[in-house]
């Protein structure tokens, strides 16, 4: 505008500058993008194998067990291979009779065995050749266990000290699961001298760490010197089965078989909340059954699937399933 006419010059007119526009996006940040990818690949896989172990378990223990209920007398609760045997429970005379048919003199069983197995490496001795007698399962077990037991740590020297035994009265010998045929002692018998088993450590620790994977259970973690309040390691070891001695052994609270039966009959009493114990390719369940009053107990057993029922010679019945 002209300072004397008051009119605006063309001249002096000017647009007024544009605001630069942001033609390019900001880069994305790669790094971020590849951790969200990541973490997105690595919680399918989580969720797939978390649903791969559910659809396995599923079908192990759920859909696919299909069970029927048997009628059992309530007087087999004093039968079976899992009895629970003390002085508050006595093995019934019947069982008594049915073990003492079944038991083999152990000397003359292995002689036989190694007739048909030449390659069978038995290593222990007996105290008396005649005097030491098991059910045949135990003693194979047993041959398995000793076998194993020289091949990894070449300790031959193995000595059964006691195998079955009968009630004897005013005797501190017997101990009452001696009575089953599943029970025995076992010593070392080195230069014909016979030692206890916690004298060689490297045996005894072996036996501790592996019994349970031929089905044997240290009686008690430790036993009292006859006619001495000494308190030494059991050198008792039962058999009760590779599932049962298993979970014993693994467990951080149950020590012997008693402790292991009252955990099945207060926690795993029932078909649907089993105990499951995996051992190498096995998988097993097992649950208890409180036998209720009355001359039968009904029991829910698999239809499709191998199992064994034994009393507890007190409360019920223990279910094993082999899976």
């Amino acid at each position: 505008m002209n300072e004397n006419d008051g009119t605006r010059s063309f001249d002096t007119l000017r647009p007024e500058p544009k605001k630069p526009t942001q033609s390019l996006k900001k880069a994305p940040d790669l790094k971020k993008i590849i951790t969200i990818s990541i973490f997105a690949v690595l919680t399918a896989i989580i969720l797939l194998f978390c649903g791969i172990i559910i659809a396995e378990v599923a079908y192990k223990f759920g859909a696919d067990v299909k069970y029927t209920t048997i009628s059992v007398p309530s007087s087999d609760i004093k039968k079976g291979d899992l009895l629970i045997v003390n002085k508050a429970n006595g093995l019934d005379a019947s069982v008594a009779s049915s073990v003492n048919g079944k038991l083999e003199n152990v000397y003359r069983y292995n002689s036989e065995l190694k007739k048909e197995n030449l390659d069978l490496v038995i290593h222990y001795g007996y105290r008396d050749t005649g005097a030491i007698s098991l059910l045949p399962e135990v003693i194979e077990a047993f041959n398995r266990m000793t076998t194993d037991l020289y091949n990894e740590t070449g300790c031959d020297d193995i000595l059964l000290a006691y195998g079955h035994l009968t009630p004897k009265a005013n005797t501190l010998e017997v101990d009452y699961p001696h009575q089953l045929g599943t029970t025995l002692d076992i010593k070392l018998s080195v230069d014909g001298e016979t030692l206890r088993l916690s004298k060689n450590a490297t045996v005894y620790t072996w036996l501790l760490n592996n019994a349970h994977k031929y089905g044997f259970v240290n009686s008690d973690p430790n036993e009292t010197v006859h006619g001495t309040d000494e308190l030494v390691p059991s050198t008792q070891f039962r058999y009760i089965g590779i599932p049962h001695a298993t979970y014993i052994a693994e467990s951080e609270t149950i020590s012997n078989f008693e402790q292991y039966v009252a955990e099945l009959r207060n926690t795993y009493n029932s078909p649907s909340k089993p105990l499951i114990v995996e051992s190498g390719s096995n998988t097993y369940s097992v649950y208890y059954v409180t036998a209720a009053e009355g001359d039968t107990v009904s029991i829910q057993i698999p239809e499709n699937y191998e199992y064994s029922l034994s009393g507890d010679n007190s409360n019920g019945f223990i279910v094993t399933v082999h899976r």
